[in-house]
């Protein structure tokens, strides 16, 4: 399935200030998005990051981490 893009228009190095793109459409917009994996992937591996363990480990950006992950 197609998932809705959560474009940045630019932020700060300090992650305090971050502008989100105008909303694209998805059926005229897309992303291609690849990953090379050594060793071979195994998704029994695979573990998404959540929000609250990227926090705890840096609050800093923490507006810019907001916006692109989902909550707990």
């Amino acid at each position: 399935g197609s998932y809705p893009t959560r474009d940045i228009e630019s932020f700060s190095n300090d992650g305090i200030l971050l502008v989100k793109a105008p909303p694209r459409d998805p059926e005229m917009h897309y992303s291609l998005v690849g990953c090379t994996c050594a060793p071979a992937f195994q998704f029994e591996d695979f573990e998404v990051a959540k929000r609250s363990e990227l926090l705890s480990t840096n609050s800093a950006p923490k507006p810019f981490i907001e916006y692109l992950t989902h909550s707990d």
